[in-house]
C-alpha cells in the first residue's frame, strides 16, 4: 500500500460534553448529559433516559479492548483520548501515522440521541453537533468530510436541518440505522427527506448501532452481548430490505444510501435471498418495481467495511464499486495505527485496480473528495474549543 492514496470511509469524532450544555434544564431527564459512573470503575458515561455510553471506550484507538489495564485508560474518559480525537490539526498527524490521506467522519455519542423522543430536543442536539462538527472539519475540508447528523422524528425538521448542513459544508447525512416499527423507512411521510438528499446529492448513511431506539436497533432484548454484536448486521438488513423492496429508490433514482460498519461479509448470499424471496412472494408490490433488490443496490447502494477478508473475497458479486474500507477511528476496535498492515493482509492477491476502489476512488467520489497523492502534515493549529467549564473534556489536551 505505500504510496497508495487511501481513504477511510468510516472514522469518528468524539464529541465534547459543552455541547450538551443546559439540555437537562431545559429538557429534563431525557436530554443527554455527562454523569460518573455509578460503580466508580469505568469514568464518565454519556446518558441519555435509561441509556448509557460509557465514553471513554471511543477515543482509545491502538488499545485492545481485551488489555487488563483498559478499564483503567476507559476510566479517564476524555483524558485518555488522543489529542487528535478533538483537535482537527492533530487529527491530520494521526492519519498520516496511519497512512491516511482523508476521513469520513461520523458521531459518536450522538448515536445514542437520534433515540431521544421529543423532536425539539433531537433537532437542537443535531443542531448543536454539526455546528461542532462544521467548525471541526472546516480546518481541512477535504481531509476531514463530516457526516452531519439528521433527527427524523419530524421529517420537516430532518429536511431543514439537512439543508443547513450542507451550507455549512458537511458532505453527509447520518439517519437512524433502524426507524420505529410504527414508521418504517418504506413509509411515504419520509419522501420528503429523500427528496431533498437526492437533490442535495448527499449521500444519506445508517450506522451501526444508532437506532431510532438506540444501541437496541429493534434486535430482540433477550439477546445477550454476543448475539447482540454478532448478529447486529441483520439491522442493516432490515432497513436495506425495507429500502430495496419498497419503491424508495425507486422514486427517488438519485438517492445515495451508504450502510456503516455492518461489514461486508453477509452482503452478497443476503442480495441473492432477497432477489429470491420477491421472485416466489406472490403478489408482493416489489415484484412490480421494474429493477430487482440487487439491482437496486449496486444502482444506489454502498456498504462499508473494515478487516473482512469474507466481503473481498465476494465482491464481485455485490458489486466492487459498491465497498468502502474504513478504519473506525479512534474507537477501541480501530484498526489505527495498523491500517497498512492490515490492508496489505485483507488485499493480498486482489488486483490493484479493485484495491483502489476499495480504499480511496469509491468513497472520493461518493463525497466529491480530491485525492491528494500523500498524506500532508499539519502546519498550523485549530483554535477549536474542545471543552468547556465544568466539562469532562478539560482533559483532553493532557
Amino acid at each position: 500500500m505505500t504510496g497508495m492514496p487511501c481513504i477511510s470511509a468510516d472514522s469518528h469524532i468524539v464529541e465534547p460534553a459543552h455541547i450538551y450544555d443546559g439540555l437537562v434544564e431545559k429538557y429534563g431527564e431525557q436530554a443527554p448529559q455527562i454523569k460518573p459512573d455509578p460503580q466508580g470503575r469505568r469514568g464518565p458515561y454519556k446518558v441519555v433516559g435509561d441509556k448509557r455510553m460509557p465514553i471513554g471506550r471511543f477515543g482509545i484507538a491502538g488499545h485492545d479492548a481485551n488489555d487488563p489495564d483498559i478499564d483503567t485508560l476507559i476510566a479517564r474518559g476524555y483524558g485518555a483520548f488522543r489529542p487528535g480525537v478533538l483537535d482537527p490539526a492533530e487529527r491530520l498527524k494521526d492519519q498520516a501515522i496511519d497512512g491516511v490521506s482523508a476521513e469520513v467522519i461520523y458521531p459518536s455519542l450522538c448515536m445514542l440521541t437520534g433515540a431521544a423522543e421529543d423532536a425539539a430536543l433531537s433537532l437542537e442536539i443535531a443542531r448543536r453537533y454539526n455546528d461542532w462538527l462544521a467548525e471541526y472539519c472546516g480546518h481541512a475540508p477535504n481531509r476531514l468530510i463530516g457526516a452531519a447528523s439528521i433527527p427524523l422524528r419530524n421529517v420537516a425538521d430532518g429536511v431543514r436541518e439537512l439543508q443547513r448542513a450542507v451550507k455549512l459544508g458537511l458532505k453527509g447525512a447520518v439517519i437512524w440505522c433502524t426507524a420505529p416499527g410504527e414508521r418504517p423507512y418504506g413509509d411515504p411521510a419520509y419522501d420528503r427527506f429523500w427528496a431533498a438528499a437526492a437533490e442535495a446529492e448527499t449521500p444519506v448513511t445508517f450506522h451501526i448501532f444508532t437506532g431510532a431506539d438506540g444501541m437496541q436497533m429493534r434486535l430482540p432484548a433477550d439477546w445477550d452481548p454476543v448475539l447482540h454484536y454478532a448478529l447486529s448486521h441483520t439491522a442493516a438488513e432490515v432497513t436495506l430490505a425495507t429500502l430495496l423492496t419498497s419503491g424508495v429508490l425507486e422514486r427517488h433514482p438519485r438517492l445515495k444510501i451508504v450502510a456503516a460498519e455492518f461489514d461486508t461479509g453477509w452482503v452478497a448470499h443476503f442480495l441473492a435471498r432477497l432477489d429470491f424471496a420477491v421472485h416466489r412472494t406472490v403478489g408482493h408490490p416489489a415484484q412490480k418495481l421494474p429493477l430487482t433488490p440487487s439491482e437496486y443496490f449496486r444502482r444506489q447502494c454502498w456498504i462499508t467495511f473494515e478487516d473482512d477478508a469474507i466481503g473481498v473475497q465476494t465482491r464481485d458479486f455485490i458489486g466492487v464499486d459498491r465497498l468502502m474500507w474504513g478504519n473506525d477511528y479512534p474507537h477501541h476496535d480501530s484498526l489505527w495505527p495498523e491500517s497498512q498492515e492490515v490492508l496489505r493482509r485483507l488485499f493480498a492477491g486482489v488486483p490493484a485496480a479493485d484495491r483502489r476502489k476499495m480504499t480511496c476512488e469509491t468513497v472520493a467520489s461518493l463525497y466529491g473528495i480530491v485525492v491528494p497523492p500523500r498524506p500532508h502534515p499539519p502546519v498550523r493549529s485549530s483554535g477549536l474549543r474542545t471543552s468547556g467549564r465544568g466539562d469532562p473534556g478539560t482533559a483532553v489536551r493532557g
